[in-house]
């Protein structure tokens, strides 16, 4: 999965729209929260994987979220 079509799956949850997204917007600031989280790595599971959905709670800000379905998706690929 793409920055690009991270974004646009991250924004169905957030307050900001695609575009105004920056990798260093805090989860919480974006109206992100834990729910929201599990919720998106449902729903991009087909794309990156199974271990998506193992969430990890230091996840704060979008890059973290985003390096987090990055590593699922190799993980998943091994």
């Amino acid at each position: 999965m793409n920055e690009t079509d991270f974004r646009n799956a991250l924004a169905a949850f957030a307050t900001k729209s695609a575009d105004e997204l920056e990798m260093s917007d805090r989860l919480d600031e974006i109206g992100v929260d834990s729910i929201s989280v599990f919720e998106l790595m449902i729903q991009i599971e087909d794309t990156v994987g199974e271990h998506a959905t193992k969430i990890d709670e230091d996840m704060t800000t979008v890059a973290d979220l985003y390096d987090h379905v990055q590593k699922a998706a190799a993980l998943d690929n091994a």
